[in-house]
């Protein structure tokens, strides 16, 4: 084949490839596809099958989300150590987040349904509160609602909560001892303490629990507070003796908590759920909002309609950063111990 033949077929051939070649991609079209699932970001795939879970940083790989309510109320439940659980989880940093107390509507000495009191009261959660007795209806410890003490006590540990959501959890003596809870817009005194600064803390009778058997096998609640700064409602759902419930309660990971009562009494709520129903009439209740407007709508209930003549007028009760301002110099770490100290009467 003569050379200029050759030639001009190459030539065609090179023409054909620039006919069938693709057009050039614009500047936007030549970046690459962004990955599904980039870091720092959950695909949609993922999203749409998980839960919502809660960043209380300890908490068991045991225990599953089912609920949430905003953005810092969450409701858990699994098996821990062999025994059921059910853990209502508050982030305390959460600015729509009230913890509350309530007693009957006939006021103290009075019993009421717990569906009734949830259905007054409208929280987020609501458990089952301090011991009382059984005659008398009276509670065992001391109760303040809305930063007014409505009824001193005798027995246990009190849960002191200011109207800035930091939480003491405050020794007392047995008996005979007046209490100034002036800093606190919430207390309610139960026990006996189950883990204290993250160790097991069972010593009942040296809080005036005399006849308090910690191996008799009932259901249980507790209240306690994470290393974290978040608040927890925790319910057994079988019969556990008290020594063996301590066991589990730091297995979820808390810094302290004491208990609550229990047995018949085991009462607790969420969004709607009656989780645990308790076999007879409370007197009082723990409360938890996931939002403020409710909360303040609510707080009338809190004290019932027959509330006793010594309840003071409600005072302005110290934020968070006054709280601290009040307290020693120094690193203030609302979880790391027993953060604001309650002033005796007598003082």
């Amino acid at each position: 084949m003569p050379s200029w033949r050759a030639a001009g077929v190459l030539i065609s051939l090179l023409l054909l490839g620039l006919l069938l070649a693709p057009a050039p991609l614009s500047g936007a079209e030549m970046m690459p596809a962004k990955p599904v699932d980039q870091p720092g970001r959950i695909a949609d795939v993922s999203l749409s099958r998980s839960r919502p879970r809660s960043p209380y940083a300890r908490m068991p790989k045991e225990l599953y989300t089912v609920e949430r309510q905003g953005q810092g109320v969450y409701y858990h439940k699994g098996i821990v150590r062999g025994m059921g659980v059910h853990v209502v989880d508050a982030d305390l940093s959460d600015p729509e987040v009230r913890i509350a107390v309530m007693v009957a509507q006939g006021g103290l000495g009075k019993i009421e349904s717990f569906h009734k009191m949830v259905r007054r009261a409208r929280p987020a959660a609501a458990i089952t509160g301090t011991f009382f007795g059984i005659r008398n209806r009276l509670p065992t410890g001391d109760i303040v609602v809305n930063g007014r003490h409505i009824f001193a006590g005798f027995v246990g540990t009190a849960v002191a909560i200011t109207e800035g959501n930091v939480v003491s959890f405050i020794e007392t003596r047995y008996k005979g001892e007046k209490l100034d809870w002036s800093l606190f817009d919430t207390v309610i005194r139960g026990g006996p303490w189950l883990v204290k600064a993250g160790k097991l803390a069972m010593a009942p009778r040296h809080e005036g629990f005399r006849t308090l058997s910690v191996s008799s096998k009932r259901r249980r609640t507790a209240i306690a507070l994470t290393a974290d700064n978040h608040l927890l409602f925790i319910a057994t759902r079988q019969n556990v003796s008290l020594w063996d419930f301590a066991k589990v309660v730091r297995a979820l990971g808390v810094h302290h908590s004491v208990a609550l009562d229990g047995g018949s009494s085991t009462a607790l709520y969420f969004a709607g759920r009656h989780i645990a129903n308790p076999g007879r009439g409370l007197t009082n209740l723990l409360l938890l909002y996931h939002r403020r407007d409710r909360y303040e709508a609510s707080r009338q209930q809190f004290a019932g309609s027959k509330a006793l003549p010594q309840m003071r007028e409600r005072t302005a009760l110290p934020s968070l950063e006054r709280t601290k301002a009040a307290l020693p110099q120094g690193n203030f770490q609302p979880a790391q111990g027993l953060d604001l100290p309650v002033r005796r009467a007598d003082d």
